[in-house]
């Protein structure tokens, strides 16, 4: 548990915005990044990513990349 809050932590303090709760609905490729579709307790919506990293367990966003 301590170890999650101090990942949690660096990672904020380095800029990274953390999304709990969703699920990946969509992965487009585009020229030199993704176009992600996120789906979350507010609803659907795109982000833009440079880079993806896969943290669902079950490799849902490698599948779709």
């Amino acid at each position: 548990m301590v170890y999650a809050c101090l990942a949690d932590e660096w990672l904020v303090k380095a800029g990274t915005v953390l999304k709990y709760h969703t699920m990946v609905g969509s992965v487009q490729k585009q020229d030199s990044s993704y176009r992600v579709t996120l789906c979350g307790k507010d609803g659907l919506y795109d982000i833009e990513a440079k880079l993806l990293i896969d943290c669902t367990g079950d490799a849902n966003l490698a599948k779709m990349a």
